[in-house]
Formats: structure tokens, C-alpha cells, sequence
């Protein structure tokens, strides 16, 4: 790679200055991903990738022949330096391919056996998911992009199914360089359980609404994979004591001694991702300061090695209330944080009415509204985000059906990451939301 392969890292806060009861605070980074052109495959890591397909019973029919025909897809478009995997799951788990190499007659042996899975039983994901990444640490060699794809239509229910549990599997699985996406099928699957693989993961989690979507969903996130260019960004915060920090949106936190550090995974060429961080700070003297230092770190596809990149450095300043009062804020970054903060609650409220509690859904959005209101007064152009927010309430309290919660959570959370619908023909957008009553 060139000496300009680094991602670039940009820190800014919404306010700097607190009264002496102290309060809540954010800071907004974003992160873009070099731009780098690779013309053939040749110049890019090889790939050892695992496909590992839901196969209970719930999956029958078109859903399993797409499956089928994504993962053939993905074979066809590897490259000769690539090695797959194919592992389906249902009670039980089947390697069909462990870890071959595309060239030669890797491809065709591999086609072979993914145009003889068949469904059965339950569905035990983990189990699966765990044998997807055995296979790949087994297997690992040098230099090569490590990546587990699952798909699934249902909820686990064998083996672990946890979500907190699952996350804590994905994070050790990634912490041994083997990333995670997930592709959620229909209506039924558990989007917790599938974001907690996908976000500890550090991949990608997609939604394909009908079985013809699979497939464009499969091979457009190869693409994704064979374009990632930065891996493993994490952003390693050094607060003072009393000060707590969390992320808005869907973002893991890993707990460190001096501070939490945020996951965010991998970057395609030139894309940007971008994450809120919640500052809650305690009382303090007027004239006093405190400083939150930021240490991104990342790694190159592949690679072992973690990159830290510069420690960006925001200080905050405890000041009298009538200067408090008169600072003038950065009001693109404050809507730019108010955004994110309106769609990370539209999404939690969507995953809620997902698992059947839309009355816990419209109280939620109902108290948390509230505070976001604060955030926005009298700042020009916070109307508009007030009244998408509003707009969603109003439709909780009409019949949100599965389908449509399914689909506003995902274009929150696509949304929230920077992540594109894969979907070519029935991408999903909020002014969608009526055709799918």
C-alpha cells in the first residue's frame, strides 16, 4: 500500500463549556477511510472466507434456493488466491468445504456442495457461527482478510442465544482477526441477536426482505469486504475521573482501565463513518477543565499489527452560568449529533416493536423526546429532525406491522453505521414507510 493509506481522524464538540453542576456533553468524530484503487485482485489481501448458512426448516423453499444462489455467486466472484468455506446449521452443524483454495478445482467442488445443502431442524446460530470461525483461526495464514458471513431467516433457538453472550463471542473472534457480518432473511430473525454478532463483530449487518434480495445482498457485500481497506477502528477514550462516556447509536463500548474504547469496525476505500460520544460530567470549580483525550487505533486488512494513530484532545471548561448561557454552540455540530441521536431512538424503538413491545416502543420515544427537545431549542433547523421523530411516534400509534419495523430498523442502523442497503431493486427509505402498510 501507498504511505497515504491511513485513515484520517476528526474531533468535534457541540459545546466546551459547563456550570459548575456539570452536565452532558458530546463529542463528534469522524472517520474516513483512505481512497485506494487496487486494479486487479493480485494487489489486494487474499480472502478466507466462510459462508455459513441458516438450513432449519423455516428456510425452505426460495429462501434456501437463493441462499444457494448467493453463495454460488460469491464463489464465482473470488478470486484464485481466495479460500472458502461452507458450514450450514440447523440441530446440528456441517462443514461442507472447510477452508479451500479457489483455484484449481476449489471452485467447482465448492459449487458442488452448495447445490446439495438442504434444510432440517431447528437453529442452533451460534453453533454454526462458532464453527465458521474454528475453521477460519484453524486455518489462518499470514496476511490473509478473515471473514465470516451468516445467514439466517430465524431466531436462534439452540446452543447460545444470548445476544449479550453472542457479543462477547464475536468480540473474541474478531480480537483473533476474524470479522463478522450477518444478513437477516424475512421477517423472523432476531435483529438482537444478529446486530450482537455483526456490531462486536466488527462487520455488517444487512436485511433481505424477500428471498430474491439474497443474493444482491450476498455478492454486494463481497464487494464491501474485497474494498475494505482500514479494519478494527476503535477509538480508545482517556477520561478524567467522574466523567462517563458512552456511544450513541450502534456502537459496542469494551471497558478499559483509564476509559472505554468504541468499536467501529471496518472502512471501505474513501468512505466515512461517523459516531457520537455521550459525555455525562460531574460538578466542578469554576476555571477548572477537563480534558478527553481520543486515540484512534486501527489495522490494515490482514494484518496483525494495531495502528494507533494521533490522540485527539478536547477540552471542556467549567465556567459561570451567564457565560454558559451566552456560548454559541457549533450548530452544524450540534445538528449533525441531534441527527444521529433521532435515529439511534427510531431504531431502538423499531427493534422493540420487532420483539412485540410497541407500547414499550412509544414510551420510550415518549421519554426520551423529551431531552432531545432540550438539546434543540432555539437552535435554527432542529424543527425538522423534531418533526421526522414526531412523524414516527404518531405512526407507532397506528399498526406497525413486523415487515415495516424490520425495515425501519435497518435503514436506522444502515444509516447510523454509513453502511449502503445492498438491495439494487427495493432499497428502503423513511418516505417509503406507508407503502408497507
Amino acid at each position: 500500500m501507498k504511505t497515504n493509506d491511513h485513515p484520517v481522524f476528526r474531533a468535534r464538540t457541540d459545546r466546551r463549556l459547563l456550570t459548575d453542576r456539570g452536565g452532558v456533553r458530546h463529542i463528534l468524530v469522524d472517520v474516513t477511510a483512505p481512497e485506494i484503487t487496487r486494479p486487479d485482485d493480485a494487489e489486494r489481501p487474499p480472502l478466507d472466507l466462510a459462508l455459513v448458512i441458516d438450513a432449519s426448516g423455516s428456510m425452505s423453499g426460495p429462501s434456501l434456493e437463493a441462499a444457494r444462489q448467493a453463495a454460488t455467486g460469491v464463489v464465482a466472484a473470488m478470486g484464485p488466491h481466495d479460500r472458502i468455506t461452507v458450514i450450514s446449521f440447523a440441530d446440528d452443524v456441517q462443514t461442507h468445504v472447510a477452508s479451500l483454495p479457489i483455484a484449481d478445482q476449489g471452485r467447482t467442488t465448492a459449487t458442488r456442495a452448495i447445490a446439495k445443502l438442504t434444510t432440517r431442524g431447528c437453529t442452533d446460530l451460534c453453533g454454526g457461527w462458532q464453527a465458521g470461525v474454528t475453521t477460519l483461526t484453524d486455518h489462518a495464514r499470514d496476511g490473509a482478510q478473515r471473514r465470516v458471513v451468516v445467514l439466517s431467516d430465524g431466531h436462534a433457538n439452540r446452543g447460545v442465544v444470548d445476544p449479550e453472550q453472542l457479543g462477547l463471542e464475536a468480540a473474541a473472534a474478531l480480537a483473533k482477526g476474524v470479522a463478522t457480518t450477518c444478513v437477516g432473511i424475512g421477517e423472523h430473525y432476531s435483529t438482537t441477536q444478529l446486530a450482537a454478532l455483526c456490531e462486536h463483530g466488527g462487520g455488517n449487518l444487512h436485511h433481505a426482505a424477500r428471498p430474491e434480495e439474497i443474493v444482491e445482498v450476498v455478492c454486494g457485500e463481497l464487494g464491501q469486504i474485497l474494498t475494505t481497506v482500514v479494519e478494527g477502528v476503535a477509538l480508545e477514550l482517556n477520561v478524567p475521573s467522574g466523567v462517563s462516556a458512552e456511544a450513541v447509536g450502534p456502537f459496542p463500548t469494551r471497558e478499559r482501565s483509564d476509559g472505554p474504547a468504541i468499536e467501529l469496525g471496518g472502512l471501505t476505500s474513501g468512505a466515512t463513518r461517523r459516531v457520537v460520544v455521550r459525555l455525562r460530567c460531574p460538578e466542578g470549580v469554576n476555571g477548572d477543565r477537563l480534558s478527553v483525550l481520543i486515540t484512534p487505533t486501527w489495522r490494515r486488512p490482514g494484518a496483525d499489527e494495531v495502528i494507533r494513530a494521533e490522540t485527539l484532545a478536547i477540552e471542556l471548561l467549567y465556567a459561570p452560568v451567564e457565560e454558559v448561557a451566552t456560548e454559541c454552540p457549533d450548530i452544524q455540530v450540534c445538528l449533525e449529533i441531534a441527527e444521529t441521536w433521532q435515529r439511534d431512538m427510531i431504531r431502538q424503538a423499531s427493534v422493540m416493536v420487532e420483539e412485540g413491545d410497541r407500547e414499550g416502543a412509544a414510551g420510550f420515544v415518549d421519554e426520551m423526546r423529551g431531552e432531545l427537545e432540550d438539546y434543540l431549542r432555539d437552535l435554527p433547523g432542529g424543527e425538522e429532525i423534531l418533526e421526522r421523530l414526531q412523524w414516527f411516534r404518531m405512526r407507532l400509534d397506528r399498526s406497525m406491522t413486523i415487515r415495516l419495523a424490520k425495515e425501519v430498523s435497518s435503514c436506522m442502523y444502515q444509516l447510523s453505521r454509513s453502511t449502503p442497503d445492498l438491495r439494487e431493486h427495493h432499497s428502503f427509505k423513511m418516505e417509503d414507510i406507508d407503502r408497507l402498510d
